[in-house]
């Protein structure tokens, strides 16, 4: 029987990992946090979860305990953990199958490399929606205004809230949901809160980036993206189902 150690956290990845497992092979889901492993089935046969950061050693000892290909799922932003995940399998001499998430639409939209480039870019006046997450927010303590003007959509935990407040957004600013998002309820937090500049990252279909775009554009708002860190090769979930599933992952 096939194993699969897939490192997750992302929409696609859980899909493949749940896919997989239904058709009978044994997945392992590596996760970071707990966060990453509550969307995830707890009674489907064939799928286990390991929760927790890994280190180079602890990786390879992962990779050498019986697994025959190694799925990296994880999001197109984290490039490090990318990195570290194909450094593994090298040494492990697993073969490694990348799953991409194409790119999105931005056109009219402010280009951006990074957070404190897109800070650097938020006009002096109006409303501003952060949705680029809570690991870099004290990044917009740098934006004019930034306690009266910024608001900050993060996911629903004690540490994206508390990593808000440490950044001077206060609690009425922050806005702590699980997404994604419809095109409905981001016209909703836009009306709410009167939004006139909404900064993301291209996160693809998965992350709800359509959604957002198609929203911004229907409510007049400036959208600036932050873009993708570097050109990725790989497939999508689908082929990359077809290919475990045929047994087409060889080195």
């Amino acid at each position: 029987m096939t194993r699969v150690l897939l490192y997750g956290g992302t929409t696609e990845g859980h899909e493949l990992a749940c896919a997989l497992a239904e058709a009978g092979l044994e997945v392992c889901v590596s996760v970071a946090t707990d966060e990453g492993a509550k969307v995830l089935p707890k009674d489907l046969a064939g799928l286990t979860v390991r929760i927790g950061a890994q280190d180079a050693e602890e990786k390879h000892e992962l990779m050498t305990s019986g697994f025959d290909v190694v799925v990296d799922a994880t999001h197109p932003y984290a490039t490090s953990v990318s990195k570290s995940v194909r450094e593994a399998a090298q040494r492990a001499g697993l073969p490694l199958l990348r799953i991409i998430r194409p790119k999105g639409d931005t056109e009219g939209c402010i280009l951006a490399s990074s957070i404190a480039d897109a800070v650097g870019k938020i006009p002096p006046e109006g409303n501003v929606l952060a949705t680029t997450g809570s690991k870099e927010i004290g990044l917009y303590a740098a934006m004019e205004g930034v306690g009266e003007r910024l608001f900050a959509r993060v996911l629903n935990v004690e540490s994206s809230v508390e990593a808000c407040r440490a950044a001077g957004i206060p609690d009425e600013h922050i806005i702590a949901k699980r997404g994604p998002f419809s095109v409905e309820e981001n016209m909703e937090c836009i009306d709410e809160h009167r939004i006139e500049v909404l900064v993301t990252k291209d996160g693809g279909n998965a992350g709800g980036y359509p959604e957002k775009l198609e929203a911004a554009r229907a409510r007049g708002v400036t959208m600036i993206v932050i873009e993708r860190p570097e050109e990725e090769t790989g497939i999508e979930k689908d082929e990359a189902l077809r290919m475990i599933l045929e047994g087409r992952f060889s080195l």
